[in-house]
């Protein structure tokens, strides 16, 4: 299976930088995973429900990465916006206006 294709935001790159290191690093693998679509069930990307075109997936059972699925000229990407636990909805509705 082809890798998918990922952007960062800098708003992803701020929020990763305040995580703790052990954080980070579990971030960083769980990005790997899936841009190499391995470990597909253990990321359990899913569409959030109320904020419309926004998907995240698991980097703990506590923290999300959150995205948005933009196209360019050489197709469809994963723009990863936001690291931060899996309630922050209002922050990420917020950068996502």
């Amino acid at each position: 299976m082809k890798p998918r294709r990922v952007k960062t935001a800098p708003g992803f790159d701020r929020a990763l930088r305040q995580l703790t290191p052990e954080l980070r690093d579990q971030t960083i693998d769980a990005v790997g995973n899936f841009i190499g679509r391995t470990a597909e069930h253990a990321l359990q990307p899913e569409r959030k429900k109320g904020l419309q075109g926004i998907w995240s997936f698991r980097v703990t059972t506590a923290v999300r990465v959150f995205y948005v699925q933009k196209k360019d000229e050489d197709g469809r990407y994963s723009e990863l916006f936001h690291v931060g636990p899996h309630d922050d909805y209002r922050i990420v509705a917020r950068k996502r206006r």
